[in-house]
Parts: C-alpha cells; sequence; structure tokens
C-alpha cells in the first residue's frame, strides 16, 4: 500500500493521519514498526540545518530524546536504507504499529526505546507509548503490536 494511503490504526475517516517523510541515514533494513531516533548531529551546533528535523537513524545512547516515530507502509520485508521512509509521527499521541520485542499485556506492558535497538521493548529507556493487545510470543520472536503512542517529542 502506498505510504500516503496509509491509515494509523484508530484514526477516523477523514482524520488526518500524523505520518511524515524522513530520510533513513543507515544500511539496515527498515520494517514496520521499526523505531527511529532524529540524527540532531547532523551540521553543527551553530548553523540552521535543516536535515535534523527530517534526518533520522537507529535509536543510540546519543539520541533517544529524539524519538522521530515508528517506520510504516513498507512492503512485508522492509526496506534497506539509504532511503527515504514515511514513519507515524512520535509527537502526536496516536493508535498504530510498533515492532515489540516484550510478552505483551493489553493495557499494561509499558513500551520503550533502547540504545541500539530498533524494537520497542519492555523495562527500561525511553517510553514512547503502552500495548493494546496481550501476545505472549514476542518476547521469543520479535513481532507487531497494536499500541498506543504517547506523542509529545
Amino acid at each position: 500500500m502506498p505510504a500516503d494511503k496509509v491509515q494509523v490504526l484508530g484514526s477516523a475517516p477523514g482524520e488526518k493521519e500524523s505520518l511524515k517523510r524522513v530520510y533513513y541515514e543507515g544500511s539496515d533494513t527498515i520494517k514496520n514498526g521499526y523505531a527511529l531516533c532524529y540524527n540532531r548531529d547532523t551540521g553543527t551546533a551553530g548553523d540552521v540545518d535543516w536535515d535534523r528535523a527530517s534526518h533520522v537513524e537507529k535509536p543510540s545512547s546519543n539520541n533517544l530524546l529524539n524519538f522521530a516515530g515508528l517506520a510504516i507502509g513498507l512492503p512485508s520485508a522492509g526496506k534497506t536504507g539509504p532511503c527515504r521512509l514515511t514513519i507515524v509521527d512520535g509527537r502526536v499521541p496516536q493508535v498504530c504499529i510498533g515492532f515489540a520485542n516484550v510478552n505483551c499485556v493489553i493495557n499494561v506492558t509499558l513500551l520503550y526505546i533502547r540504545a541500539d535497538s530498533y524494537y520497542l521493548l519492555g523495562g527500561t529507556g525511553t517510553l514512547v507509548g503502552k500495548a493494546l493487545q496481550s501476545d505472549a510470543t514476542l518476547g521469543t520472536t520479535a513481532g507487531e503490536i497494536q499500541m498506543y503512542l504517547y506523542g509529545g517529542f
């Protein structure tokens, strides 16, 4: 499905989805629901550089507070970078799909991003949302999960 036709789960018909086009700088294969962070290191601190607002990378210890959002609208095999992607905007609260590696209980499991992982994990890190479905298999095999993205980044 083309990225401009993707409907974010829970959005009402006619409601504008909160999606954003970004440029992924890495070389990994990105799948739907992968967490991405802005690369705020682009350019020099004294320069205005619009790439800081549109270039994303894998979460790391340097960028966890710069959560951009979750990849969406990709084929099931994913897309290998560097490339342009559409993300569910991390600034806007909404229901969407995340890619988790933690057993989930509906409305209980909190989802975090952590350094060096595209997956949403449990326990500690930067809190980004909560699970909206139960799935006891995600602790052994990572996969997609319906979630509520808190927004505010």
